[in-house]
């Protein structure tokens, strides 16, 4: 029973830190964001084996993958894929946060923009920060 339960938390946290390295990719772009979602979703899918019985469950590197790319150049069908992926989230601070990033791509461009979820301006400093 405890190995259970343990394995079963460390799935969430490992399916929450490969939510996360989604939501900063989204936001860097960088190479390096994407190469930790890949990590992760290596980790998370070397725990499943395939009901074929060959070593590989390959769900989350695949669809990291497609992520990424959809990511990268969103069109019509990666579109579709973030909606679908949206739905997938259960943590709804999670989702709508995501779903901020992908809304507004001017952040990617380098363009000044106020989130307006209201929790973020980059436009003008966050309350405390030293301004230079």
């Amino acid at each position: 029973m405890d190995s259970n339960v343990h394995e079963m938390e460390w799935f969430a946290g490992a399916l929450r830190a490969w939510h996360l390295a989604i939501l900063r990719y989204a936001v860097t772009l960088d190479n390096a964001d994407r190469l930790a979602v890949h990590r992760i979703a290596r980790e998370i899918d070397r725990l499943y084996p395939r009901q074929d019985g060959s070593a590989d469950f390959e769900f989350f590197r695949r669809t990291s993958t497609e992520l990424c790319a959809a990511i990268v150049q969103p069109n019509e069908r990666p579109s579709a894929l973030l909606q679908q992926y949206l739905a997938r989230i259960d943590d709804d601070r999670l989702k709508r946060t995501f779903a901020a990033a992908m809304l507004f791509p001017p952040f990617r461009s380098g363009a000044a923009h106020v989130v307006i979820l209201g929790m973020v301006s980059l436009d003008r400093p966050i309350s405390g920060q030293i301004e230079q």
